[in-house]
């Protein structure tokens, strides 16, 4: 009975089961083990399967490699194709179709320096700037034109990078420097610890050396003054110096004083200078400075009490196109008095052909 029923049995086992070899099932110690691939194995111990490995390998690192690669040369099409609908786009605006040139001037006149006696009050600071995130063809018409770059703006909170790069810009024009620390007073290693103002201003004091000067706009303590004009370098193109000095009226400061003589390289080379207005800043007639200036047609000056009517004539010789001029004679009176500065009178004669006004104060 025992033998039928195992031979009834055996087809549906065979059908729920794949036959498998008598004895398979069982480790035999002594059978050969199946090579296995290690990558960090010598080139000796590759088994013969691991060079079909390494060359499906490096056919699927290939083909990564020139997905990788195409996937950069569309997204360069694409930035290209960017570029070139955006100039188009910049083309068809009315800006567009205008000169370069045209535009240039068209700016040059919105952005012009005002008037001198309201230069400080009307400044339009960082106009051009802003102008180049306009739009790339602005920015384009900004860059292309150093005439609109020329006029350089210096606070007290201009930083050095600003002050560098608009220089940068405006070569090889020569740069107009308007230079306005007025409140910002103290001395160049105060401002160094406690703002960015000196940073600009040492900036500015650097980069005229390597640059053309056709004018300077000073308004300011007399500690920012030297920490500039102490390195301002010998100016053939400048043409125009205004410096109002602000502080104590009793801090006198001349201009080639015994501290500061040796240290000015400006004076006696500044032949095409047409106008020289300083304020509480006096200055000697026998200065070099007014004896190089050949060209100069507008003054105002303080003179100190030394001065006298000889050194005045021979300054005036020194001057042929003056215009007009402004002599005002300064003196120190007694301290605490309301006024600390007092005016001493001046005679003398003065004839020039083209000469418009004379002003004795």
């Amino acid at each position: 009975m025992v033998t039928v029923h195992a031979t009834a049995w055996a087809p549906t086992c065979s059908l729920l089961m794949p036959s498998v070899p008598m004895g398979s099932c069982r480790t035999d110690p002594h059978s050969p083990r199946k090579p296995h691939f290690d990558p960090f194995t010598s080139p000796h111990e590759i088994s013969h399967s691991a060079p079909a490995n390494v060359a499906a390998t490096l056919l699927q690192f290939l083909t990564v490699k020139r997905t990788i690669m195409e996937s950069e040369a569309s997204q360069q099409d694409i930035d290209a194709r960017i570029t070139l609908l955006q100039r188009r786009r910049n083309a068809l605006s009315p800006a567009g179709r205008v000169p370069v040139e045209v535009l240039s001037e068209i700016l040059l006149l919105s952005t012009r320096t005002p008037d001198v006696p309201n230069q400080f009050k009307q400044r339009t600071e960082n106009y051009i700037p802003t102008l180049c995130h306009v739009s790339h063809f602005w920015r384009s018409v900004a860059l292309g034109c150093p005439r609109l770059w020329v006029e350089v703006d210096l606070n007290a909170t201009t930083e050095a990078r600003r002050v560098e790069f608009a220089f940068e810009q405006a070569q090889p024009m020569p740069v107009s420097l308007h230079v306005d620390l007025e409140g910002s007073g103290g001395s160049p290693s105060s401002h160094s610890t406690r703002g960015q103002s000196i940073t600009g201003l040492d900036t500015a004091a650097r980069l005229i050396w390597e640059t053309k000067l056709s004018s300077l706009n000073f308004r300011g303590s007399m500690e920012s003054l030297q920490g500039l004009i102490l390195v301002l370098p010998n100016g053939p193109s400048l043409r125009a110096v205004r410096i109002i000095l602000s502080g104590e009226p009793d801090r006198d400061w001349r201009w080639e004083g015994p501290n500061l003589s040796r240290h000015i390289v400006l004076q006696g080379n500044v032949p095409q200078l047409r106008s020289l207005v300083l304020t509480r800043c006096t200055i000697s007639p026998m200065s070099p400075l007014i004896h190089s200036a050949s060209s100069l047609t507008d003054a105002d000056l303080m003179i100190p009490q030394s001065s006298n009517i000889t050194e005045l004539t021979d300054a005036l010789r020194k001057i042929p196109r003056i215009e007009a001029l402004t002599l005002r004679f300064v003196h120190p009176l007694q301290r605490g008095s309301p006024n600390e500065y007092g005016v001493r009178e001046g005679h003398g004669s003065f004839s020039r052909a083209r000469a418009t006004g004379l002003m004795l104060g």
